[in-house]
């Protein structure tokens, strides 16, 4: 007598992908609306006086692009 296995022949594969909200496009549209914000604000500061604004606002934004990048490198990876 031979027993019932209905899932016996068939291959099974497993896809298993990052659950990330963002993609790299859409990632690129975020940190370049970002960095325009941030250039408005600082501009805005260096025209009252505090010219010491743009240089940190610059390192604010090239330390989140750099998240970013680290980010956007592996949003996309899956075994």
């Amino acid at each position: 007598m031979q027993e019932f296995m209905p899932f016996a022949s068939e291959k099974r594969d497993w896809l298993m992908k990052r659950n990330c909200s963002l993609t790299p496009r859409h990632l690129g549209l975020f940190y370049l609306s970002m960095l325009a914000v941030s250039l408005a604000i600082a501009v805005f500061f260096v025209f009252q006086g505090a010219w010491v604004v743009l240089p940190f606002s610059g390192l604010e934004m090239l330390a989140l692009g750099g998240a970013l990048l680290v980010y956007a490198r592996h949003a996309l990876d899956y075994e």
